[in-house]
């Protein structure tokens, strides 16, 4: 009987016992809990503050499956997805650090070093071998995001984040110093295999073996620059660049300038360089020549190379008088008062030694202006004047002046004295007269061709002005007659000729002027020629019938007489063929076959024109679509996919049929190309999409914790509120802890995102006190009864 009384004593005692060591470790559990959550945010801070660019690229698994060599990574979630028998059986399957893959049921495969489409291939096997014609789909869900580790001479150790196709330089992108070396970086894999890169081979030769993909848990050290120097000058990379070692001013010039120029002279290279000890700007220069770029010659840290050029050693002569273009205020618009005898320029041009003054003037055409008297060019040289007729020089390219160019010469330019302007009238807003120069083509005089809103908003025709035959009048009585459209439609330029001084420009009223819409390739209004009619106005004109063009239902709408009534004729396509006489005013319609197809609609969480990518419910749009009979709407979603907007709750959407609701999952049609629905569109369907709909988590110490809709652009204080505010007896100094829907810690003064969660702390010093020390008195109360009564009980 004692020993029975003992056993059950033992068993209560072992009982409260029990409770109370996990009692204790739950309390110890939460005290760790609020160190490790301490560390943590200390930690996301570090990274977030110094991980210059770490998401400079965004994971999807869109880009990563089209990438053909995308690795597999811990971290990686995919979805297999197949029929067993007549059982749809889905896994989502996670890769860990030991990147030990179960397929299913049916097989584990090691999957490290593979890329995503060789396991694709392996799993497919696998589970066609198993079950055929299971339908089997394999599918990146969502890439790993993993952290590296950057090192050594960088502005401080940081931890950036990357995913499997990051490059190391996108990586140790906003890392460097001054002193970093990007031509030997060290990569230590996770697994301690030490490689080195050359970011320099990678962007000057391409050769992406330099730039590899970083991996989990790389730890990448940049090493300090032994040698920088500078070239510049004639070659034809010049810049600094970072020597390796036995490198020296033959592979500075030839291979990192990528060689001398034509114009380098390289009997004349300058070397700077700072003298031992001497920290200042001031150094010695060093005189080399080609020999030492055979021999050579060896370079030091922070050396500085110039090669000269020919053109270096400077020679010019002065030009004055009318060149150039004159100074004004109005953004480049000149007019007869800034173009006069007195708008003298002058400026200093360079030349080499031996220059004959026919090839001077040639290089330096542009410099001369329709005011330049080039006939009448002279330079002064001392007390001698020397004509040069540069008219005959750039006019005759065969040419040759009499006379050298020499240094101190002074080329003068006169005003020519036979100015003269261009006179506009027939059918514009009024007349007028404006300046020959600078040369102009005709569709620039009549503005047809403006780009300036403000020519184009002052025009010069009239709305009945004919474009087709613009006549010139030449200073010598000769007609000559354009036509603009030919120059615009086809590029003919012989049909925009240049408007010279004294010539006369002629605007013709227009006969007939059609219009031609629908169904053909440039519909717009057209002015018709004499014996042009129908067949014209489509097939020369419009550019033809489009591909969906209905000649059976050719619409023509013409006025009547008094232009206030309209009469409308039923053409078709042997119309086309006769050239069906055309009117002043007719407007002609091709209808297409399309407008005969039936229609449906798409309504709901649409990306309409001029809105963003999301949209809210308010903006709820309606679109109509028409289709060809038989359409499935696997081919009709996908041809429509760039109408939904980014907040679409595509797996949830529906079509409405009458009185049925079919339910769709359009997820499944745009991400699997081999799927097709079982559905096939009717008339007067409608696809309804609804919205996606987001939530913010609010917990702890509020009066109404519980999961709120979110609203863009709402701070925490905002959705405290929703949740009743502080419980003041537990939160105190308004202290909460907000995480991101990836468990990243956030600031106060962050943006509020979708899935964010707010918790508000009980660190209310009475309230952590009453938590703890009333069950901890509750708890000795309780275990000093017991004992007692055990005793007494054994007793």
């Amino acid at each position: 009987m004692k020993i029975g009384r003992k056993v059950t004593a033992f068993i209560i005692f072992s009982v409260l016992t029990g409770s109370w060591a996990v009692f204790a470790q739950s309390k110890i559990s939460a005290s760790n809990g609020v160190s490790e959550i301490t560390g943590e945010t200390d930690i996301s801070k570090f990274v977030s503050e110094t991980s210059v660019g770490a998401r400079s690229l965004t994971p999807t698994p869109q880009l990563a499956m089209s990438s053909g060599d995308y690795p597999v990574t811990a971290g990686d979630v995919y979805t297999l997805a197949f029929a067993a028998g007549t059982s749809p059986v889905t896994y989502t399957v996670s890769v860990d650090s030991t990147y030990k893959f179960r397929v299913a049921n049916l097989a584990v495969l090691n999957v490290s070093g593979m890329t995503f489409l060789q396991l694709k291939k392996q799993v497919e096997d696998i589970v066609s071998k198993n079950y055929p014609l299971s339908g089997v789909q394999f599918v990146l869900m969502s890439p790993s995001v993993f952290q590296v580790t950057i090192n050594g001479e960088v502005n401080q150790t940081q931890i950036k984040e990357a995913w499997a196709l990051s490059r190391l330089s996108s990586v140790v992108k906003g890392c460097t110093t001054d002193y970093s070396s990007v031509r030997d970086i060290e990569v230590i894999s996770a697994n301690g295999r030490k490689r080195t890169y050359d970011l320099f081979k990678a962007e000057r030769l391409g050769d992406l073996s330099q730039d590899p993909y970083v991996r989990p848990g790389d730890i990448i050290t940049l090493s300090r620059i032994k040698r920088k120097v500078t070239v510049s000058g004639a070659v034809e990379r010049p810049g600094t660049y970072e020597l390796m070692k036995g490198e020296n001013l033959k592979e500075l010039i030839e291979v990192y300038g990528n060689g001398l120029t034509d114009l380098a002279d390289p009997s004349r290279i300058s070397l700077s360089r700072f003298m031992e000890g001497e920290k200042g700007d001031s150094g010695k220069t060093i005189y080399l020549d080609e020999k030492n770029i055979a021999e050579n010659f060896v370079l030091f840290n922070h050396d500085s190379i110039n090669v000269a050029g020919l053109t270096s050693e400077k020679h010019y002569i002065t030009v004055e008088g009318i060149i150039g273009l004159p100074m004004t205020e109005n953004n480049g618009v000149y007019s007869d008062a800034d173009l006069n005898p007195n708008t003298l320029q002058k400026m200093a041009v360079t030349f080499l030694p031996g220059t004959n003054y026919a090839n001077f003037v040639r290089a330096h055409k542009g410099m001369f202006n329709n005011y330049s008297d080039l006939a009448n060019v002279y330079v002064e040289r001392g007390d001698e004047l020397l004509g040069i007729d540069a008219e005959k020089i750039i006019y005759n390219e065969t040419f040759v002046s009499d006379y050298f160019v020499e240094d101190g010469d002074i080329m003068h330019v006169p005003f020519q004295q036979s100015y003269n302007t261009i006179f506009v009238t027939g059918e514009v807003v009024q007349s007028f007269e404006r300046s020959a120069w600078p040369m102009v083509r005709l569709s620039s005089v009549l503005r047809t061709d403006a780009l300036d809103a403000s020519e184009a908003n002052s025009p010069v025709l009239t709305d009945y002005a004919s474009v087709r035959n613009v006549e010139v009048t030449a200073v010598d009585g000769t007609k000559k007659v354009y036509d603009l459209f030919k120059a615009k439609r086809f590029g003919d330029m012989s049909q925009n000729p240049y408007i010279k001084a004294g010539e006369t420009v002629t605007v013709k009223r227009v006969d007939r002027k059609v219009t031609v819409s629908g169904a053909v390739e440039r519909p717009g209004v057209y002015e018709l020629l004499e014996g042009e009619n129908l067949k014209d106005l489509i097939e020369y004109y419009g550019g033809g019938l489009t591909d969906f063009a209905d000649t059976d239902r050719i619409e023509l709408v013409r006025y009547l007489v008094n232009r206030n009534v309209t009469h409308t004729l039923y053409l078709k396509g042997e119309n086309i063929s006769e050239n069906f006489n055309l009117e002043d005013h007719d407007r002609v319609y091709v209808s297409s076959i399309t407008d005969l197809k039936p229609v449906m609609f798409i309504e709901g969480a649409l990306r309409s024109a001029g809105k963003g990518s999301s949209v809210s419910a308010a903006e709820m749009d309606k679109i109509s679509v028409r289709y060809d009979d038989g359409t499935n709407y696997a081919y009709l979603i996908r041809n429509n996919a760039g109408a939904f907007a980014s907040n679409a709750d595509l797996e949830n959407a529906y079509i409405v049929r009458g009185n049925e609701i079919i339910p769709i999952d359009i997820n499944k049609i745009l991400f699997d190309r081999s799927y097709f629905s079982e559905e096939v569109v009717q008339p007067y369907d409608t696809l309804r999409i609804p919205f996606k709909l987001y939530y913010v988590t609010v917990s702890g110490a509020v009066h109404a914790p519980g999961r709120y809709p979110y609203i863009p652009d709402r701070g925490w204080e905002y959705y405290i509120a929703l949740a009743g505010g502080f419980e003041k007896s537990r939160n105190s100094k308004d202290a909460i802890i907000i995480t991101d829907s990836q468990g990243n810690k956030m600031k106060k003064g962050d943006a509020i995102l979708p899935e964010t969660t707010i918790e508000a702390k009980s660190n209310r010093m009475s309230y952590v006190l009453n938590s703890n020390v009333t069950p901890w008195i509750s708890i000795v109360t309780t275990f000093i009864s017991t004992v007692a009564l055990i005793l007494n009980f054994v007793k």
